[in-house]
């Protein structure tokens, strides 16, 4: 449901890809009621409830959701490298939400940690494009958000380095297209 919903998303299709995406957490909520134990349940719920199209009710809940969950995962096992992306990608996604309600100030903590956790994975595995690449997505959330703020200078700078940071990916074989477009 979770696929099909990004699916129904990308056809435009948004009463589709909401009721998909609402089906899937409904379904994760009745697997975890019923395997409170499993982590991997609640990592693919909150990957669920801060996906992009699971934000059109409830935005807020969902996002405060998902960072709950993977707070809990985070807790439990605190260098696994996907609990901790996990938990960069729930903070993006509230941070999101407080940037919609002009919680400006708490996005941009909430960026900075989602960055620095980006920052760590990119250092740790940097053959993993993935890391840099969210990495420089999260660099300029920041710059919009201080574009938002008024803070143009500051923006532009935040736009610098995640382009420089993606530089040396490109300079490389075998670079995914993902990477090339951002």
């Amino acid at each position: 449901y979770r696929d099909k919903a990004t699916v129904a998303s990308k056809l435009r299709r948004r009463p589709e890809a909401e009721s998909s995406v609402l089906r899937s957490i409904d379904l994760f909520d009745e697997l975890l009621k019923a395997n409170p134990t499993l982590d991997a349940i609640r990592y693919e719920l909150a990957l669920t409830l801060s996906s992009s199209e699971a934000l059109s009710l409830n935005q807020m809940i969902r996002a405060n959701r998902a960072h709950d969950l993977s707070g809990q995962l985070l807790r439990k096992s605190p260098d696994l490298p996907r609990y901790r992306a996990l938990r960069a990608h729930t903070l993006e996604a509230l941070a999101a939400q407080q940037q919609r309600v002009g919680r400006l100030e708490l996005a941009e903590r909430n960026l900075g940690e989602a960055l620095s956790i980006y920052v760590e994975l990119a250092l740790e595995s940097p053959e993993l494009v993935v890391y840099q690449r969210r990495r420089s997505q999260t660099l300029e959330s920041l710059a919009d958000l201080k574009l938002r703020q008024g803070e143009e200078k500051d923006a532009i700078e935040y736009l610098e380095r995640a382009a420089r940071r993606l530089s040396p990916s490109l300079r490389r074989q075998g670079v995914s297209p993902l990477v090339r477009t951002q």
